[in-house]
């Protein structure tokens, strides 16, 4: 299996660690196994990534749709009155 870097740090000495495994622990939450760079003792540790939040709400597609079909109006201008005044 293929090692990859990812930005989590390890427990005891900081540095960056490889991702070693993962595995979903249930619809939400990922549980991933880290070992780190530091080859004097390997520490290997696991994390669980958890769903907290939503963002944004995603627009549905058929409202972009709706939108698309609509013509787009524009509001019209006030019309200004310009004065000038010449200084001689």
């Amino acid at each position: 299996m293929a090692k990859s870097t990812v930005g989590f740090k390890c427990p005891r000495c900081q540095r960056i660690c490889y991702s070693r495994t993962s595995r979903p622990a249930s619809s939400e939450t990922i549980e991933r196994y880290y070992i780190c760079r530091d080859s004097e003792y390997g520490f290997v540790f696991k994390t669980f990534h958890v769903f907290t939040q939503f963002i944004c709400r995603p627009v549905p597609p058929d409202s972009i749709l709706k939108a698309h079909e609509q013509p787009i109006t524009r509001p019209v201008p006030e019309k200004t009155v310009s004065h000038t005044m010449r200084l001689e």
